[in-house]
């Protein structure tokens, strides 16, 4: 498991600092652009990655 994040600023839990949104939900995602999946060959298993068509489009 991930170590917990403090955020601050606009995303700060503590109502002093972020009068606004100190109890909101906050969620981290991670971002994927999807390059690993950005090859053009048939693998063993019958899958086929087709990003680079994507990307080409």
């Amino acid at each position: 498991m991930e170590k917990q994040i403090n955020f601050t600023g606009i995303l700060s839990y503590k109502a002093e600092e972020n009068p606004d949104f100190y109890n909101w939900n906050k969620v981290k995602l991670r971002y994927c652009d999807g390059a690993s999946f950005a090859g053009k060959d048939k693998m063993s298993i019958d899958i086929v990655y087709s990003g680079e068509s994507c990307a080409d489009a």
